[in-house]
């Protein structure tokens, strides 16, 4: 009876450990801002015709994502990589990936103040 019961917590339990430490692992790359203390912002432009995966690479050249391939991962999950706008954006490494997809992909461009 008891090397039952231990065996069913090992084929039970191993996989959940498993999948709660992987969870909080990814969480990390998938979640996380680059840097919740720095929440000072930079503009960014995305080029007309450049890819997502260049801008990414930008954003993380930038510190403004730790790691540019989940971002592009994760844009081309919700293929949101394609709605992305040409324009310059206001963008910060307290911003989380979920924040700055739905920034880019809403076209929330930043605006210049031009005085005459």
């Amino acid at each position: 009876m008891p090397k039952t019961i231990i065996r069913l917590l090992i084929v039970l339990g191993l996989p959940l450990l498993i999948g709660v430490t992987s969870f909080f692992y990814l969480k990390s790359f998938f979640l996380a801002p680059a840097d919740s203390a720095n929440s000072k912002e930079v503009i960014i432009e995305v080029k007309p015709g450049s890819s997502f995966r260049s801008f990414c690479k930008q954003l993380s050249d930038e510190g403004i994502v730790k790691y540019w391939w989940a971002l592009d991962f994760m844009s081309q999950i919700d293929k949101s990589d394609t709605q992305i706008q040409a324009g310059e954006y206001s963008l910060s490494p307290a911003m989380t990936p979920r924040e700055i997809m739905t920034k880019l992909s809403s076209g929330d461009v930043y605006k210049r103040v031009v005085l005459v």
